[in-house]
């Protein structure tokens, strides 16, 4: 799955909704690249902030 900046997502397992603010990769220093997807969320107050792995997020559906 793709996600781009903006979308709303959320852990496979569970957990707080979470938008997208950057898709890109990490380079290692061995010369491998591995895609990741930057997120942002609140608990209460606090601004989160954290990197994943793009299998490990869905999308989460907007509600009308």
């Amino acid at each position: 799955m793709s996600f781009q900046v903006g979308d709303v997502v959320q852990l496979n397992s569970g957990g707080p909704a979470m938008t997208v603010t950057h898709v890109g990769e990490k380079k290692f220093q061995h010369g491998g690249v591995a895609p990741i997807v930057a997120c942002t969320w609140f608990e209460g107050t606090k601004l989160n902030k954290d990197t994943f792995k793009p299998e490990i997020l869905s999308k989460v559906e907007k509600q009308a």
